[in-house]
């Protein structure tokens, strides 16, 4: 969730590295964009990049979805469900994280916002069981009260790479990262 807090910091190089010892395969470059909301005040404009099956895009976006109202929401089982035990992230001040950091987070209610929207987002898929998201969220009046209970605010634009991974049948999101966009 401190993904989502601090959202989200472009680690290409972690991921990059994940991916290749998955061996997974390179993605193409098919495109198509298919605009979407919902109704929690987080909308998505979505565009896939795929070698998978249509369903595999929608379900992984899908994924993204529910994460960002997860993580607005507070809802930890929601939380659980979508990031992998040893789920691991990197912020954008650099902090490393991981599904733990996210729940106390969820449970303190550190983060709020007034809107958290995602964009641009393209699924790459890379074999049966290893995926990535990239794409860009923008959130507005968001706040997060650090450990030190110290409020930030944290509005802005970031782009953000996702690793999902399917163990089991079913898909989770193994690693994340983002960084802030800066104001031109």
């Amino acid at each position: 969730m401190k993904r989502f807090l601090l959202c989200l910091a472009l680690a290409l190089l972690g991921t990059t590295v994940m991916l290749s010892q998955l061996n997974c395969a390179a993605p193409s470059t098919n495109e198509n964009a298919a605009p979407s909301a919902n109704a929690n005040k987080t909308s998505t404009t979505n565009t896939t990049t795929t070698t998978g099956g249509a369903a595999v895009e929608s379900e992984l976006m899908q994924m993204e979805r529910d994460w960002a109202k997860a993580v607005t929401g507070h809802d930890v089982n929601e939380i659980k469900r979508i990031e992998a035990d040893d789920f691991a992230y990197v912020d954008p001040s650099s902090t490393l994280g991981g599904q733990a950091e996210d729940i106390k987070d969820a449970e303190s209610k550190s983060f709020t916002a007034e809107s958290f929207d995602i964009t641009d987002m393209k699924v790459r898929v890379h074999s049966d069981d290893a995926a990535t998201i990239t794409g860009r969220t923008t959130i507005k009046g968001g706040k997060y009260k650090g450990k030190d209970g110290k409020e930030m605010d944290i509005s802005g634009a970031y782009n953000f790479i996702d690793t999902f991974i399917k163990r089991n049948g079913r898909w989770q999101v193994a690693a994340s990262a983002a960084v802030k966009v800066p104001k031109s």
